[in-house]
This record gives structure tokens, C-alpha cells and sequence, in this order.
């Protein structure tokens, strides 16, 4: 299960072979080694799936929707209160505007919601697809692009972490929503969900954790990886976009969205295609505006701003 779960069926059954001595006879075959996997999988999730359904079930939550079934304790609908350390948040903007002269890419005193870290509890969603494994495999094949695909939840807490995995968003929710509730992670916590911007996934979260308060941020890693995608496709030459992209990113990482919309409409058009995609960028930056904090503050107060934690939070400070 160990081989099956972290390498491809073909390098995990070659390296199960080698490690028990199988000779060209008693080989374990493909089919056997992959039914196995599956089987057994299959199994993790029935069990996964039936320990779900008996938490939400003790909590009074229908284990089909997600949804309460009788009144809501008090507790559970109160979030931490969020940062308090006015003082502190005020000294760090003032600290990130020394540095920044231009205005649109300074830090406004907005009111945007700062959680308390250490009553917070993080949580990542994400669909993953992985390439469906043959059980034949030939050099001159034609690529079929078919994937498999599951979600994937990382819920992080000031105690530790734990990630869970479904088929399907829905389902990944109800184990999110179990796994808060059987480990008392809802009561007096404030809910941060990263997500990169799909509309599955805000859905799921407003269906679901309508009783409790939490705040959605859209990951810093994909809001610029859209942005770089949208410009390669509209500016005129990678150096261009480059520069166009630099900047429209340090306005965006001081949460300013107004700002940001307004540099892309006043663009050079020379600098542009004749037929570009800044229009849909100014579009996508509009839909997600409300989810589109100030960055820049929240990495100078040591907050996350991504799923992904390789991405570096101080790259644009």
C-alpha cells in the first residue's frame, strides 16, 4: 500500500519484486498488485466515509448535506476575536508604505479582517489530478490525457496539521467538517479558507459553513499565476510583460484591487496586442475582489497567504 500510494503502480510493483526477491516465476503481477491497491483503498474510504457519517451524526449535522439538524450550540457559532493588536498592525503598514513612494501600492487602513494565529484554524482546498496508469505500457503510444481526480484538504492548526482526501468536492467537505468537529476546532476559532478562486469551492463553503463566521482568501500563488497568464497573452514581448506584471503585482499585494483594475484600463496600448485579455483580467480581479486582502500586512504580522508554502511571503515586501 506504501509502494501503491507514493509511486506509480509500474515503479511501485518493480520495487515490491526486488525487495521480496521475486524471481521471472513468481513475480507479482500487475493486475494482482493493482487490484490489491484499489481494493484495499476502496475499503480506507468505506471506513473513512461510515466514521464521517456517525461524527456529523453526534453533532446533529444530516450526514448527507452538511447541514444542522437540530439548533446550533452557541459555541460553535462564535469565532475567535480577530486581531487585536491595532498598535501592531498600525506600525507594521506604516513600516511597508516607508518603502513604497508610489501611493497605489501602499497599504490602506481598510478594515480588512486580521485573524489571531493562534486561534485560527487554516484550510486549503484543492482538486488534484493525477494521469491514469495502464496496465501496458508502449514507447510509441499516443498521449490520451485522461486523469483521475480527487480533492484534497490540508487543515493547519497552531497544534499541528492534518490533510484529508475524496472523491468529489462535497465529500471532502463533510470530512472537513467532521474532522473540525470531532477535534472541537470550531468553538471560539476563526476559519480561514485559501482557495484559487473556483466556484466549487466557494459554493461548498458557504453551503456548509453557513453557522459558523470564516474568511476566504484567494491564494497569493494563483492570483499570480493568473495575472502572469492573462499578460502573456496581451502584452507585446516577455519583457514587457514582465515589467507590466511587476508592477501590477505590488499593487495587488497591498490589497488594493481599485488600484490595480484603474493601472491595467491605462495601460499604453502600444505596449499591447491588437487582440489581448485585459479585460478578462480586470474581470477576474473584480469577481475576487472581496477576497483579495492586503498581503503585504499580513506577511509583515507573519500570516499565510497561500496554500502552497514554498511560495516566499516576503518576495514583493
Amino acid at each position: 500500500m506504501i509502494t501503491g500510494a507514493s509511486l506509480s503502480y509500474h515503479k511501485g510493483l518493480e520495487l515490491l519484486n526486488r525487495v521480496l526477491h521475486r524471481g521471472e516465476e513468481t513475480t507479482i503481477k500487475f493486475r494482482t498488485y493493482r487490484d490489491f491497491c484499489e481494493r484495499t483503498g476502496k475499503k480506507i474510504e468505506e471506513e473513512m466515509t461510515q466514521e464521517m457519517r456517525n461524527t456529523l451524526k453526534t453533532h446533529q449535522f444530516d450526514a448527507e448535506s452538511g447541514k444542522p439538524t437540530e439548533l446550533i450550540d452557541a459555541g460553535l457559532k462564535k469565532s475567535a476575536e480577530l486581531y487585536g493588536e491595532r498598535a501592531a498592525m498600525a506600525q507594521a503598514i506604516e513600516k511597508i508604505n516607508a518603502g513604497r513612494p508610489c501611493e497605489e501600492e501602499q497599504v490602506k487602513t481598510s478594515g480588512w479582517q486580521i485573524e489571531a494565529p493562534e486561534q485560527t484554524c487554516y484550510i486549503s482546498i484543492d482538486d488534484i489530478g493525477v494521469k491514469h496508469q495502464k496496465e501496458q505500457r508502449t514507447g510509441d503510444e499516443t498521449k490520451t490525457g485522461v486523469y483521475v481526480w480527487n480533492t484534497v484538504a490540508d487543515m493547519e492548526t497552531s497544534s499541528g496539521s492534518h490533510t484529508v482526501t475524496g472523491i468529489g468536492m462535497r465529500k471532502t467537505f463533510l470530512f472537513v467538517l467532521a474532522y473540525l468537529l470531532q477535534n472541537n476546532l470550531l468553538a471560539n476559532r476563526t476559519l480561514v479558507f485559501f482557495t484559487d478562486g473556483a466556484r466549487s469551492i466557494f459554493t461548498n463553503i458557504m453551503e456548509m459553513f453557513s453557522f459558523h463566521p470564516y474568511i476566504v482568501i484567494l491564494d497569493w500563488f494563483h492570483l499570480k499565476k493568473r495575472c502572469q497568464e492573462y499578460l502573456s497573452m496581451s502584452a507585446k514581448g516577455k519583457e514587457k510583460r514582465n515589467e507590466i506584471l511587476q508592477k501590477l503585482l505590488r499593487i495587488l499585494w497591498a490589497g488594493n484591487v481599485d488600484e490595480a483594475i484603474s493601472y491595467l484600463h491605462h495601460l499604453n496600448r502600444d505596449f499591447l496586442r491588437p487582440k489581448n485579455r485585459i479585460d478578462d483580467l480586470c474581470q477576474y480581479l473584480e469577481k475576487h475582489r472581496e477576497h483579495i486582502p492586503p498581503y503585504a500586512l499580513r506577511a509583515e504580522l507573519g500570516l499565510r497567504n497561500s496554500s502552497n508554502r514554498g511560495d516566499n511571503p516576503n518576495e514583493l515586501c
